[in-house]
């Protein structure tokens, strides 16, 4: 028995000893093993909050264009529903009082309104200029407005067009 007992204190002094060789490199994996658990765990920290970023810059500009779109259109509507008015009053008050002209018969009216958007437009032209965008204003005039005749703006350092070359980029 007392054999017994010695190989039973030798193979528990043996596995003692292999316990305490093998501790170290134990310990050494299981703090790599905790590292890389923790390195996973903070590059996912990290690609969530990057996708959260990304969800809420979509979320701000998706509402940023909703809200353009919606003033958009209120301003079309706004514009659309003035129209309709000046056009009933400017059809309906010569029917209902004579002494009323229409529109198309107020001269002095129409000119002052012409005037004005001269005076715009002339405004328009010089901030361009200051701006160093007046060398887009022919493209762009073409466009807008190929068959009115454009305004000698000389003084601007623009040229005249004639009636003609005016509409002949119109036909083009």
């Amino acid at each position: 028995m007392s054999q017994l007992q010695r190989a039973i204190e030798e193979l528990s002094q043996q596995l003692m000893q292999a316990q305490q060789e093998q501790y170290p490199e134990r310990q050494e994996q299981y703090l790599r093993d905790k590292e890389e658990r923790e390195a996973s765990q903070h590059q996912m920290e990290e690609k969530q909050e990057s996708w959260q970023q990304q969800m809420m810059a979509q979320q701000q500009e998706f509402q940023a264009e909703i809200l353009e779109e919606v003033r958009h259109v209120q301003r079309v509507e706004y514009d659309e529903n003035i129209q309709a008015r000046l056009e009933y009053l400017t059809h309906n008050l010569p029917a209902l009082n004579q002494q009323i002209k229409p529109f198309e018969k107020c001269q002095e009216f129409r000119d002052y309104q012409q005037a004005k958007s001269h005076h715009y437009t002339e405004i328009t032209l010089q901030r361009l200029e200051e701006a160093r965008l007046s060398g887009l204003l022919d493209s762009v005039w073409d466009r807008r407005c190929p068959s009115e005749e454009i305004q000698d703006y000389s003084k601007l350092g623009k040229r005249k067009k004639k009636k003609e070359e005016s509409s002949r980029s119109h036909n083009h």
